[in-house]
């Protein structure tokens, strides 16, 4: 379960996030993930936001949850370019 956490971390920079990948290029070029507590199951959702500011950076936002509840959080920086 710790494993699929770390894994699913690296999706913090997706979630939330409304871009048209058709048009946009995005990066994450660091991720850090605060671990609260061990998680108790394989089952790993994600709820997350992502914060785009005109000059193309931007953050993303993430808390990671089990069956139990909120295990984690993450936090990426992202750099956005036209295609």
């Amino acid at each position: 379960p710790f494993v699929r956490l770390c894994a699913l971390s690296d999706f913090a920079s997706g979630s939330g996030n409304d871009l048209d990948f058709a048009r946009f290029v995005s990066i994450n070029p660091d991720l850090t993930l605060h671990v609260e507590r061990e998680p108790t199951s394989d089952w790993i959702g994600i709820e997350g936001r992502t914060d785009i500011r005109p000059d193309g950076t931007a953050q993303s936002l993430a808390a990671l949850y089990d069956l139990s509840g909120r295990v984690a959080r993450a936090q990426a920086s992202l750099d956005v370019a036209g295609r």
